[in-house]
């Protein structure tokens, strides 16, 4: 993760300790998300890439703990800061229901490659392989991904190849 640009904290007289944390912090943000959720979401991504989506929060914590005492090992100040922010179990669980996270754990999936053309190209040329040597279902397969096969209902549209277009459409757009 890229290390942030330091923004002054504008901070308050009669502010408490922990208020004062937490703008220091909200200081370091990029986007909506603060630097400690962008972790855990990076966490959660790693998580999902390396095939484990079912680690327990706990374990996914302190993972993200130490992958902030990595990242911040040359600013003690900065790895202070965010140390002093952590939330609790319940707080962190409440990060997980806010509108936006799986989102935005899922454009982290994306940005490490997982649905790469690359990717898709290698199963594309497997189901090739296997439809050659006469398996049916992968011929099939094949023809409907590639667009060259309308099922039966040629009237009807199949919502799960429109999905699977559209995701890949919306996986493969080029940013502006």
């Amino acid at each position: 993760m890229a290390k942030n640009k330091k923004k002054l904290a504008v901070l308050d007289n009669n502010d408490d300790d922990r208020t004062i944390t937490r703008k220091k912090v909200e200081a370091l943000n990029k986007g909506r998300w603060n630097v400690v959720q962008e972790m855990l979401q990076e966490v959660q991504a790693n998580s999902i890439v390396e095939g484990k989506e079912n680690v327990p929060l706990t374990q996914e914590i302190e993972i993200m703990k130490q992958a902030i005492k990595d990242e911040y090992k040359d600013e003690p100040e900065t790895l202070k800061l965010l140390e002093d922010y952590m939330p609790g179990y319940t707080g962190i669980k409440y990060w997980l229901t806010l509108d936006g996270w799986d989102s935005a754990v899922m454009e982290k999936v994306r940005g490490s490659f997982k649905f790469s053309k690359t990717r898709r190209a290698k199963v594309m040329d497997y189901l090739f392989e296997k439809a050659g040597k006469g398996d049916t279902k992968a011929m099939e397969l094949f023809l409907k991904i590639s667009g060259d096969l309308e099922s039966g209902k040629e009237n009807k549209r199949n919502k799960e190849m429109d999905d699977y277009h559209k995701f890949n459409e919306i996986l493969h757009r080029r940013k502006k």
